[in-house]
């Protein structure tokens, strides 16, 4: 695991300028007065760079509880994941508790008073944040809960009692121990009931209970391995797919962050669309998407940017009909797309073929209903083609 190690230093480091100051996200908050706990609460919203209010994009949205911890450690990764397109971009709202052995436990017991209020505070992220989250903000259909120890817990429990509320679920060292590791007969109960899914699960655990601990920490180990080895072996679900890693190398505090970057890496395995795919051409591209809309459950097509990017790719390799290719392919799927229609002329331009690339020049200038530096650039280049002509 040296190879993770290095790269959460990384995501350290980039968070800091070149001159060693360090460099402020911004965030946002939602407040809400809840009537599922019966007072005021604030959750903390911050939104990826690049975010505009008045783009059509949308966003995943991860919700992560315990946020005063780990949402400046899950912003860096998510960050920086994204930015080397190994993931989107995401939206991360931080929910924090002033008592989470109360508001993270499933069940009641005796030994902890008030505990057992898991589903309140579910009721409390469904019905009172996730729409004012939805209505403020450009949020995708794919929901990711995240959670470590007792918020682990949670999230395990939110992944059998509201199967269609989350895509995924992060658990990090859950506290399997909780009333006996009655989560874990949940979990399998409720996988062996279920014909078919769209959810994917992370779940890990490290040292806990390896050599001697506590009486929890041998029952959340025991509770794990089991879990993990019905996992490994339940065939039966469709549409349901996990991962599952026993860090021994790791403790309690250190499987989120390690963790973090497993599961995001895991769940976006098909995000990056890789330059051995792209030289292949078209079709292997769209079978790539096929695998990672299988992975998230719903359709993901290439977006506008990607596709040009893969095809600049190709014509620098010189692979010029391929490059073509791919830019048709972005005209085809963004019709009213300007930058489309100007990327194929440039092309067209670079391998002399002149009339072809002011067609496609002109199109970009119908299609352009900015006034300012995009247009001026269209038609610069159009007067190019014609001094050239």
């Amino acid at each position: 695991m040296n190879y993770i190690r290095i790269f959460i230093l990384t995501v350290l480091a980039v968070s800091f300028n070149t001159v060693g100051e360090s460099i402020v996200p911004v965030y946002e908050s939602l407040t809400v007065q809840s009537k599922a706990l019966g007072t005021e609460k604030t959750v903390t919203v911050h939104l990826p760079e690049g975010y505009e209010k008045s783009s059509n994009q949308q966003y995943p949205v991860l919700y992560t509880v315990d946020a005063q911890y780990y949402l400046d450690h899950i912003r860096a990764i998510t960050s920086t994941l994204s930015s080397t397109s190994l993931m989107p971009k995401i939206i991360i709202i931080g929910i924090d508790s002033d008592n989470r052995r109360r508001d993270y436990t499933p069940t009641q017991t005796d030994d902890v008073a008030n505990s057992g209020g898991a589903n309140k505070f579910l009721d409390f992220i469904e019905f009172e944040i996730m729409p004012k989250v939805d209505s403020n903000y450009n949020t995708s259909e794919v929901k990711i809960f995240s959670g470590h120890s007792l918020g682990g817990l949670l999230s395990l429990h939110a992944f059998y009692t509201r199967p269609s509320l989350f895509t995924a679920h992060f658990a990090f060292s859950p506290s399997l121990y909780w009333d006996n590791m009655s989560t874990v007969q949940n979990v399998k109960s409720y996988l062996e009931n279920s014909a078919s899914l769209k959810q994917f699960l992370y779940i890990n655990m490290g040292d806990e209970g390896l050599k001697g601990g506590t009486a929890g920490s041998k029952l959340m180990r025991k509770g794990f391995i089991a879990l993990k080895t019905f996992l490994e072996n339940h065939k039966t679900t469709k549409n349901f797919w996990f991962g599952a890693e026993h860090l021994e190398s790791e403790n309690h505090g250190s499987t989120m962050l390690v963790g973090a970057i497993q599961a995001f890496r895991t769940l976006y395995r098909h995000w990056e669309l890789p330059f051995r795919v792209s030289e292949k051409g078209i079709e292997a591209i769209e079978q790539h998407y096929k695998y990672l809309s299988k992975d998230l459950f719903r359709e993901v097509k290439p977006s506008e940017a990607d596709i040009n990017y893969h095809a600049r790719y190709l014509m620098h390799i010189l692979l010029p009909e391929k490059s073509i290719d791919l830019y048709q392919y972005n005209i085809k799927h963004y019709p009213n797309s300007p930058e489309a229609q100007f990327s194929l002329a440039s092309t067209y331009k670079k391998i002399n073929k002149l009339q072809l690339a002011k067609t496609h020049a002109i199109s970009a200038i119908n299609l352009s209903t900015k006034d300012g530096k995009q247009l001026k650039q269209y038609q610069e280049f159009l007067n190019t083609l014609k001094t050239n002509h």
